[in-house]
């Protein structure tokens, strides 16, 4: 939680946690930050019917993703009644009688919010207070976080750390890939280490989500890496005129010279069970090609990769 006046007196702030744990829908809701939970949050609670505000001391979306995809999920945030405060912080929170009063300055402007609750989405650090770790010699990094090896192992030997708390990505299947590498060291040929771990995929759950893996075109282009790139909009795909969600598009980063992806980015319905598929024939160096070529079963949001690859 920030260091902001009135946020933990406050009994309408909350954290992700707690806010999923409300079974009453929230009329008016305010989120501070504007990172994957924040607006994951957002998207859910506009689709609940909320009355959604988004305060962020950032000056745009999604800067990590694809240019593209960022603006047009951007757009669609704002379509679906999302309110962005950009270039904001938030000064001061006070309780009213039926929710609590937001103070935040913009472009050097006071502005005032009322709102039935705030979301405090402004990152995580690891929960290592407890453990009274400094009564040990294992080094704790600048979040709290337990610094280990490529191994995992800690500072001292034979003490290792795994999941969220060592401070890699934050994400669940990397909490069971981390017990992985810890199983091949205690049980197998000690081989499997951090610096080679397979590629992975992230999504952002909004609506619809973005999932993505591997390299952008900003990032092969900075590696100077031969490449060419592959688009499709969603409006295209059959199945996203039956399910109503037309919006969205495909990019993909391909090796220029035997067509092996190098990254994809998917902005559409189902990407997070697409970018899987992606994300196996990455690992397996397969051609962009055979996918192309694959006959896929109809309607699905997968035979999309027909026309991305055409």
């Amino acid at each position: 939680m920030p260091d902001i006046k009135g946020l933990k007196e406050s009994k309408h702030v909350y954290a992700s946690r707690e806010l999923l744990d409300k079974s009453d829908k929230t009329k008016r809701l305010a989120v501070l930050g504007s990172g994957p939970i924040g607006l994951e949050f957002a998207s859910m609670y506009a689709q609940f019917g909320s009355e959604v505000t988004v305060i962020s001391p950032n000056s745009a979306l999604l800067t990590h993703n694809e240019p593209e995809v960022a603006e047009m999920a951007t757009a669609d945030l704002k379509a679906d009644g999302i309110q962005f405060e950009l270039n904001a912080n938030l000064n001061q929170i006070e309780d009213t009688a039926d929710g609590v009063k937001l103070t935040y300055t913009q472009d050097g402007a006071n502005h005032v919010l009322e709102v039935d609750a705030l979301l405090v989405a402004t990152g995580r650090r690891a929960n290592t207070d407890d453990l009274h770790l400094e009564r040990t010699d294992i080094k704790i990094g600048e979040r709290g976080n337990i610094v280990v090896n490529n191994k995992l192992e800690t500072s001292v030997p034979n003490i290792w750390a795994l999941g969220d708390v060592n401070g890699g990505p934050q994400f669940t299947y990397i909490s069971l890939d981390d017990w992985r590498i810890l199983e091949n060291q205690f049980y197998g040929d000690q081989t499997r280490t951090l610096d080679n771990r397979p590629v992975f995929p992230v999504t952002i759950f909004l609506k619809p989500a973005i999932a993505s893996v591997g390299l952008t075109e900003a990032q092969a282009k900075a590696k100077g890496l031969d490449y060419i790139v592959k688009k499709l909009p969603v409006a295209g795909i059959p199945k996203s005129q039956v399910i109503g969600d037309p919006r969205g598009m495909y990019k993909a980063i391909l090796d220029a010279k035997d067509h092996t992806i190098i990254g994809m980015t998917i902005y559409a319905e189902e990407s997070y069970e697409t970018i899987n598929l992606i994300t196996t024939v990455m690992l397996h160096q397969i051609s962009a090609d055979e996918l192309r070529n694959q006959i896929y079963s109809h309607p699905t949001m997968t035979e999309a990769l027909n026309e991305v690859f055409a």
